[in-house]
């Protein structure tokens, strides 16, 4: 099984640039850390428990809602030009894909504790399903057929 380590990346970097300082080197850890907040949020190729599944659920229920209360004033006031309007809506769906894909790899974790396949997640996709996906990984424990896949704390 492949994962991306954005630390041996960064080091893999460093090491071209031997003796490169100051903005190179921060050129170089910046998109490493970014890498590896990409991976540690949507690397789908491990499992995770209920518990973790709630919290990282709740934590982007939360980021969805605050979304939401953020940018509904915007859409009725009357001090903000069209053209901000029509850009906020050209970014909303961006960040309302991005908001899906980390709800559909939480999923796709959850499904390898079940020792089920991750695309099982692609279900938070249809209406009415998506609940019933929802309320079962919060609910329902793992299977020993999950233990396959490496736990999420251990990357």
């Amino acid at each position: 099984m492949m994962r991306y380590d954005a630390c041996e990346a960064y080091e893999g970097a460093a090491a071209k640039s031997a003796g490169a300082h100051g903005l190179t080197q921060w050129l170089l850890w910046v998109p490493a850390l970014l890498g590896a907040l990409f991976m540690r949020l949507y690397w789908p190729q491990c499992r995770i428990g209920r518990v973790t599944f709630a919290k990282g659920f709740a934590l982007w229920a939360l980021l969805g809602v605050a979304g939401y209360w953020l940018l509904d004033p915007i859409a009725d006031a009357a001090w903000i030009s069209d053209e901000t309007i029509v850009a906020i809506a050209k970014t909303l769906p961006w960040l309302t894909g991005a908001w899906m894909l980390a709800l559909m790899a939480l999923l796709a974790r959850r499904a390898h504790d079940w020792g089920l396949s991750g695309a099982w997640a692609l279900l938070a996709e249809v209406p009415i399903a998506n609940l019933v996906l929802i309320a079962a990984a919060l609910f329902l424990p793992g299977r020993p057929e999950g233990r396959r896949w490496p736990q999420a704390s251990e990357l």
